[in-house]
């Protein structure tokens, strides 16, 4: 899914075990994600989340990252 940036609702929306992929315009806006995803544990329910940035899209400066709930 190509978006500009990931959200509270993107990640809560993620159902338990499952793993969905974001495309976002550059690696900052994926660490920002990343980072999102971390603090998340902090709030209610309690979500856990592992994170996997990819290589840049050939051509672009366009990453993935792979966002996997954990419990």
């Amino acid at each position: 899914m190509v978006k500009e940036t990931v959200t509270k609702n993107d990640l809560l929306n993620i159902r338990v075990g499952k793993a969905e992929t974001f495309t976002l315009p550059t690696w900052n806006h994926c660490r920002s994600a990343q980072s999102l995803a971390g603090q998340m544990k902090n709030s209610e329910p309690f979500p856990k989340y592992v994170t996997k940035i990819g290589d840049p899209v050939e051509g672009t400066q366009q990453r993935s990252i792979t966002i996997t709930r954990m419990a």
